[in-house]
C-alpha cells in the first residue's frame, strides 16, 4: 500500500495511523507491505467490495481480492468463510505483521 509518514506514523489511502521509525520525517513516502493472511475480517475495519474468489482446496482456503477506493488487496480466508463476488467484507490488517519499505529503493525500512 503507498502511504506517507504522518506525526510518526504511516497513513495510507485506505489504512493508516501506524506507528513507524521516528527517525523517518513528515512527508516520506513510504510503501506498507502486509501478506494475505495478515489481512483478516474485522467488524471495525475498512468496508472492501469482493472482486474475486479463488478457491485453495488442498490448503483449505480462499484467496479473495478485494477492492477500496482504488486500491485492490488479497486476503486468505478459511473455506468456512462464505463469501462471493460483489459482497463487501470489512476487513484490517494484523498491526504486528506489517512492513515497511522506501518507496524509492524497495530497502525495508521497518
Amino acid at each position: 500500500f503507498e502511504g506517507e509518514v504522518v506525526d510518526h506514523h504511516w497513513q495510507g489511502r485506505n489504512f493508516g495511523g501506524y506507528p513507524i521509525r521516528s527517525d523517518l520525517p513528515d512527508g516520506t513516502r513510504v510503501v506498507l507491505g502486509v501478506r494475505p493472511e495478515f489481512i483478516q475480517p474485522s467488524d471495525e475495519g475498512l468496508p472492501a467490495y469482493v472482486q474475486s474468489v479463488t478457491p485453495h482446496f488442498a490448503e483449505r482456503h480462499h484467496q479473495i481480492e478485494v477492492a477500496a477506493n482504488g486500491e485492490h488487496w488479497l486476503m486468505l480466508l478459511p473455506m468456512e468463510v462464505q463469501v462471493t463476488v460483489g459482497d463487501v467484507i470489512h476487513c484490517a490488517p494484523d498491526p504486528d505483521a506489517l512492513q515497511y519499505f522506501d518507496r524509492e529503493t524497495h530497502a525495508r525500512i521497518g
